[in-house]
């Protein structure tokens, strides 16, 4: 993969062993690991400060000898670099002008390519500031540029004093000493520091083999990716950055220091979650919360004490029932307000019938069934449609029948409709207009089809009485079945038409949430993905924006509905034109 074009880098952090005084020895193992970097063909290699000579030599900074001997190991560095994109990120002291000074340094090819005199007013561990000279820098800041990704470079004798910048990748050079309890305020420091300003965060600190005359080096080196921690470890350690999720925001009044990176393709390491769109299961109950919540909240506001919904016997109106409970439940309001109306048509099974009947009465709430064979029958001759026509008239008649009875029954009781579609069929467009895609206020507005599905999972191992009919739902083929089958068998298979929700909710993430290019997404689906052909992950993405961005004019007309994730489709949270062009997405994936 061309990681350039797909926005990624690959960075690695090392923490050499050091023996103190001795730039020669300390320069070995830093060439030995800056050729295992080049092996492994990394972009970013991060040092610790004062690799060549150890932060703890004290008073013999001033020695000639040593300071000599850094110098020749520093050139060593330098020449090691020579016809290598690689860049390489640590700090050394430098003789300028018969001044001993610590410095940030960038070398790349061969160069120096940038360098930072340092000082730390509020040096207290290796008291650098009594054993070197110093030129004042703002904030100790090196900034660095290839291409669109922007790196800030900074030292700090504490993390207490550490400076972050909003570009992509802030890279700390850390002298701090390994207390009792430290090392994990340290990681979650930075984890948090990569949350917040939703960038990398990339902390080094000396090996435990400095001086321990009178405390012991941290020796540690961490990676952290927007609240994540990807590398922990005193070794070699690399790591792929898709900075393309990341937010950057430079700083004008700065001059970055440009520097080159390979445009040759490389293995991508870097492990995308499977499913972006659903979160821990330790976050479930805040799911369900949050539902229960808003659809209470609109009860309130309305002083509408009982509700009405679709019932089929799948996930979606079996997850928006459950919620309905919880919220009915927090209100204190009877669960026979809670009306489930199961609407058999000419393509049901006495499979989906039946679920639905067994989870109302296992819910306890009031369950009607109603068929709409005969109406839809008499609708299609009214319009003059052939019967056996099975075409889009056919099927969306169904639909809208049914929200019509839903609207209709919540009138006659002074109701609530509650709507059961979810975030990847508002995604898709998967909803009848002005069928199923309406009612009052839909709860599920907010949960892709692949969490409703953990989530129903997640509720049946913790409900024992629903267990069993949960587990049922999840076995069921996703089916609108809105066309007749043979022997009362399922044969109208969702993800058989609009491809594998797995994927498509991984395509949702990547295109409303990450902002990725189709070409980019394509790449990654492959390996994310890799028992689908590249062939077919065309077809399902094509496809996909193709849906995604025609089907606006649905989302435009939806009823509210809560956000619970990262992503809302809200038409007040995700704004495009209703008569958009797909055309220049679905172009980029034939190049």
């Amino acid at each position: 993969m061309n990681f350039i074009k797909n926005d990624l880098v690959r960075v690695a952090t090392a923490i050499n062993e050091i023996s103190i005084a001795n730039p020669d020895k300390n320069s070995e193992r830093i060439i030995n690991i800056i050729d295992k970097a080049i092996e492994k063909k990394v972009d970013i290699l991060v040092l610790p400060p004062l690799c060549t000579t150890s932060c703890s030599c004290g008073e013999l900074f001033n020695q000639k000898k040593l300071i000599s001997s850094s110098e020749e190991a520093l050139k060593k560095i330098v020449k090691k670099t020579e016809n290598k994109e690689m860049l390489i990120i640590l700090s050394s002291i430098v003789k300028i002008d018969n001044s001993v000074s610590h410095y940030l340094l960038a070398i790349q090819e061969g160069q120096i390519i940038d360098r930072c005199p340092l000082k730390d007013s509020k040096e207290t561990l290796y008291n650098l500031n009594k054993y070197l000279d110093h030129f004042y820098s703002s904030d100790n800041l090196m900034f660095l540029k290839s291409n669109n990704l922007t790196i800030s470079v900074s030292y700090s004798s504490s993390i207490k004093n550490t400076t972050t910048t909003k570009d992509h990748i802030n890279i700390q050079l850390l002298t701090e000493a390994n207390i009792a309890g430290r090392t994990e305020p340290i990681e979650h420091t930075f984890k948090v520091m990569s949350s917040k300003r939703n960038n990398c965060q990339i902390v080094i600190s000396p090996h435990r083999s400095e001086s321990t005359a009178e405390f012991v080096s941290l020796s540690k080196a961490l990676i952290c990716e927007d609240g994540k921690i990807l590398s922990s470890s005193e070794d070699l350690s690399i790591v792929d950055i898709d900075y393309g999720s990341l937010k950057s925001k430079t700083n004008k009044n700065i001059e970055y220091t440009e520097f080159k990176r390979s445009n040759k393709d490389k293995k991508l390491s870097k492990q995308y979650d499977r499913y972006p769109l659903v979160p821990k299961e330790r976050d479930f109950q805040t799911i369900i919360d949050i539902q229960s919540e808003a659809l209470a909240q609109r009860l309130n506001k309305t002083n509408i004490k009982s509700i009405v919904l679709g019932i089929s016997g799948g996930l979606d109106s079996t997850w928006a029932l459950i919620a309905s409970t919880h919220a009915f439940k927090n209100l204190g309001l009877p669960l026979k307000n809670i009306t489930a109306i199961s609407m058999p048509g000419p393509g049901s099974t006495t499979r989906t019938k039946s679920q639905a009947e067994e989870l109302c009465k296992a819910l306890d709430v009031n369950f009607k069934n109603i068929s709409i064979s005969d109406s839809i029958k008499q609708h299609l001759k009214d319009i003059n449609h052939p019967e056996n026509d099975f075409s889009t008239a056919y099927e969306n008649s169904q639909a809208r029948e049914r929200t019509q009875i839903l609207m209709d029954i919540a009138n006659m009781n002074g109701a609530l409709v509650v709507g059961t579609g979810d975030l990847s069929e508002i995604a898709l467009g998967w909803a009848t207009y002005n069928g199923d895609q309406m009612s009052m206020y839909n709860i599920n507005a907010g949960l892709p089809k692949t969490l409703i599905k953990a989530l129903v999972k997640w509720y049946g191992s913790n409900n024992q009485n629903l267990e069993d009919v949960l587990s049922k739902i999840l076995n069921t083929p996703i089916s609108p079945e809105l066309i007749p089958g043979k022997n009362d068998k399922i044969i109208q298979k969702t993800e058989e038409i609009i491809g594998n929700y797995d994927v498509n909710d991984f395509f949702l993430h990547k295109v409303a949430v990450c902002r990725y290019t189709p070409r980019k997404i394509l790449e990654i689906s492959k390996i994310v993905f890799e028992e689908e052909s590249e062939e077919n992950l065309k077809t399902m993405l094509n496809n996909f924006y193709r849906r995604f961005i025609t089907q606006q004019f649905k989302r435009n007309a939806s009823p509210d509905g809560p956000k619970v994730i990262d992503i809302s489709l809200s038409k007040l949270a995700f704004q495009i034109p209703s008569d958009a062009d797909f055309e220049i997405f679905t172009k980029d994936l034939k190049k």
